[in-house]
């Protein structure tokens, strides 16, 4: 299993790099920020991304992630309730007294007890409410 770990964005959190070694696809999880950080990793191990996971939607954990889309044409999956996270991450952003994020397009929900593919790596969704819905 492939597992890197960067601490990104203005609030420095924890953002992973999770796959599989046969095949270097691999999942970013909680892009929050310094994406030329993350795409200078991806790159270093040549690994290939095949979509951006956000493990919640609060502005400093998927700050980054519509940059990524953009230039990795990744899907980004989350859970559904945090969708309104997602939607409203420019009042949270200013709340911090931070500039407007680009807010990322969320292309599918993660739902509990999923598995999701990364290459020959199969990652299970738990589902852990408090912190957001």
């Amino acid at each position: 299993m492939i597992l890197k770990t960067l601490v990104v964005g203005p609030l420095e959190v924890g953002c992973y790099i999770i796959g599989c070694e046969e095949t270097k696809e691999v999942a970013v999880i909680d892009p929050g920020g310094d994406i030329d950080t993350i795409l200078q990793t991806l790159k270093k191990y040549e690994l290939k991304p095949v979509c951006i996971l956000g493990t919640h939607g609060h502005f400093d954990h998927i700050g980054g992630v519509e940059k990524l889309q953009r230039i990795t044409g990744c899907r980004f999956l989350i859970n559904e309730n945090d969708l309104n996270l997602v939607e409203n991450i420019n009042e949270q952003a200013a709340f911090f007294g931070f500039e407007d994020i680009d807010k990322p397009k969320v292309d599918g929900f993660i739902k509990e007890g999923e598995d999701i593919s990364v290459g020959n790596l199969c990652v299970k969704a738990l589902n852990t409410p408090g912190h957001t819905p």
